[in-house]
């Protein structure tokens, strides 16, 4: 299942490559991640599917969609605690 995130991006982002700015947004954390979801399709600037060179204007609006199980972001795997 994947959740949808929906932004808008404001004067400090015009000019930004959207990489950037997805890698930016907490919900996505890398740019490898951010290039994943560009990929793959699940990126859209103001209702059309974005390529990660895009360049933001200011009141562009920023749609993605990030699968539940990515949002989880495993520290360390669990093992059991020394006695």
């Amino acid at each position: 299942m994947a959740s949808k995130f929906t932004r808008v991006a404001v004067a400090a982002d015009q000019g930004r490559r959207l990489d950037a700015y997805l890698a930016a947004q907490p919900e996505v954390g890398s740019r490898a991640a951010a290039r994943r979801l560009l990929d793959g399709g699940h990126v859209f600037v103001s209702g059309r599917r974005a390529k990660p060179a895009t360049t933001l204007l200011a009141g562009d609006v920023v749609d993605f969609r990030v699968l539940v199980d990515a949002l989880r972001a495993p520290l360390v795997p669990d093992l059991p605690l020394p006695e």
